[in-house]
């Protein structure tokens, strides 16, 4: 009897000693369940905070075609000079040039174009001086654009550029003439694409007179895949002048005073330029004005102007009078 009693007693000690670490393990099951609960939500959230700080923190890089756009011309003379200050800097062209030099003033197969172009002789100044293109009846068509390039009074040139452009100032080409300043050497231009592509350049053909009625200049192509070259000549005193492919040998353009434009305040603000089908409008007129220049800068004009001609009017279609 003795013997069950002492065996009950140690079955109780033995269940409640086993009950007591079934509870203590349950407890600390609970227990980690609840930390467990506690953690994720703030490990999670550190995770978030460190990423957001990590996107914040990173540098930012720049728009590869940021640094590619074109030039944004402005409504006034100011954004004209930045863009002359740019093209200055420009680099060299490492792509090959287009076929004309403005898409948009090309001469349809069958028609021809009559555009009014400003002197531009005796005009010497600081400022720039901006003038329109016009039609017969003297509506703005096209706006040039030329300012002076500094140059230190020991360089032996003195240094242009003109510019042509939409009303709205958008570019369509630009060109940069270097004049000696002393009788040696010879007048040259450069002619580029409004993408800075050089085009073609123009030079006085060697052996011709300083007299206006008897000089010759030649216009060569950039490409050498592709080369041309345009032949003006004539008497540039009276505006009788001739323009001609000298691979071809057909007419391209001819040049004649304004007098007969109604609009002209005399014969010398103003002179017409007729161009044959498949003409290059813009080379045309960025040639015939260049050699204005360079008439200018090499004779010594005794009269110094300056004009700015402003213009409200729109740009319209060209095409109505190619």
């Amino acid at each position: 009897m003795d013997c069950e009693v002492g065996d009950v007693a140690s079955l109780l000690v033995y269940e409640v000693v086993v009950q007591h670490g079934g509870l203590r393990s349950i407890a600390h099951q609970h227990s980690s369940r609840t930390v467990l609960v506690v953690s994720v939500p703030i490990i999670l959230v550190a995770l978030i905070t460190l990423i957001a700080i990590c996107m914040f923190c990173r540098p930012k890089t720049k728009d590869p075609d940021l640094s590619r756009q074109p030039l944004r011309s402005s409504a006034s003379s100011t954004g004209w000079r930045e863009s002359s200050k740019s093209l200055t800097n420009a680099a060299e062209p490492v792509h090959s040039p287009p076929t004309c030099l403005c898409s948009e003033l090309v001469v349809p197969l069958r028609g021809e174009c009559v555009l009014v172009l400003p002197s531009l002789r005796n005009v010497l100044s600081d400022d720039m001086v901006l003038r329109d293109i016009v039609d017969r009846n003297g509506k703005p068509l096209l706006r040039l654009a030329l300012t002076r390039v500094p140059t230190g009074s020991r360089r032996s040139t003195q240094s242009e550029l003109l510019m042509l452009a939409k009303l709205n100032e958008q570019d369509l080409t630009w060109c940069e003439l270097e004049v000696p300043r002393l009788e040696k050497g010879r007048a040259h231009c450069s002619i580029f694409c409004a993408s800075g592509v050089l085009f073609a350049s123009l030079r006085e053909e060697d052996g011709e007179t300083q007299d206006e009625s008897h000089r010759s200049f030649v216009v060569s192509g950039a490409s050498r895949d592709d080369p041309w070259r345009l032949r003006i000549n004539g008497d540039f005193a009276s505006r009788k002048l001739s323009v001609t492919n000298l691979s071809t040998g057909k007419p391209v353009a001819v040049v004649t005073s304004g007098q007969d434009m109604a609009f002209t305040r005399s014969t010398e603000d103003y002179y017409k330029v007729r161009l044959g089908p498949l003409g290059d409008s813009a080379l045309v007129i960025m040639s015939c004005v260049v050699i204005d220049r360079i008439l200018t800068l090499t004779n010594s004009p005794g009269s110094v102007t300056s004009s700015n001609v402003p213009s409200s009017s729109l740009l319209d279609t060209i095409g109505d009078n190619l």
